[in-house]
């Protein structure tokens, strides 16, 4: 959430859709739900976002681990 904070990308953390909690929602309009997950993706979790209005972005931990910051900067702010 810092490099979120810091970098002034608007996000809203820890948000229920529905039924189903997403990590962020993103964007200028929060329209990305991004989920930051230590295992497979949720496809029947997607069709929900999705269904809702939402562009479901995936991260797993590893690529958080092992992005740099910048990396992970450039990742976020073409969503926004």
């Amino acid at each position: 959430m810092e490099i979120l904070k810091k970098n002034h990308i608007p996000f809203k953390a820890k948000v229920v859709v529905k039924g189903r909690e997403v990590d962020f929602l993103l964007g200028l309009k929060f329209q990305y739900a991004v989920d930051i997950d230590g295992h497979d993706q949720d496809g029947a979790k997607n069709v929900h976002l999705v269904n809702a209005g939402y562009i479901p972005i995936h991260f797993s931990n590893r690529e958080i681990l092992t992005l740099t910051k910048e990396e992970l900067l450039i990742k976020l702010k073409r969503l926004c």
